[in-house]
């Protein structure tokens, strides 16, 4: 009979709120988590291009939309592929002149999280012997999944 008189009053009362207090919490933080926009799509790269010569001979990165599409690739000497569907933005990067063939570019997805996506630009220099002839390497990726993230670049890294 002790321990029914514990539970009653207001020292009973205390125990109850304590108890549902430790029974609820985790299930309120679940929820409370699903409910503030910390899940996000992680954005990934779609496609990618590369080559070694463009008419940008210094290292610079750009971003931008299917309305900017024609314009980077005349930067790029090449042919304009066709915009992917669901693509969202591009990213272009020109990692400057380099002494010989072979240099390859890359576009990594360094980091991201509910309000920025940052896009790096990584070059590989030849594996082996490479032929002597200045080349200004380049890069062009497009992404989907930013859902009005903003999109920021690093340039070019060797």
């Amino acid at each position: 009979m002790p321990a029914q008189k514990f539970f009653k009053g207001p020292v009973g009362f205390m125990v109850w709120m304590a108890a549902a207090a430790v029974l609820l919490l985790p299930a309120a933080m679940l929820v409370y988590r699903a409910t503030t926009g910390d899940d996000f799509r992680d954005a990934e790269i779609m496609a990618q291009w590369s080559g070694h010569f463009s008419d940008v001979q210094t290292p610079e990165a750009l971003s931008g939309d299917e309305n900017d599409w024609e314009h980077v690739w005349k930067l790029n000497r090449e042919a304009v592929p066709e915009w992917p569907e669901q693509a969202e933005s591009f990213a272009a990067f020109y990692a400057g002149s380099r002494p010989t063939g072979g240099y390859r570019a890359e576009a990594v997805i360094e980091y991201q999280d509910s309000s920025v996506v940052r896009v790096a630009c990584r070059v590989h220099p030849p594996e082996g012997p490479a032929i002597m002839v200045i080349t200004s390497p380049w890069v062009t990726a497009v992404l989907s999944g930013l859902g009005g993230r903003s999109l920021e670049l690093v340039h070019c890294s060797p």
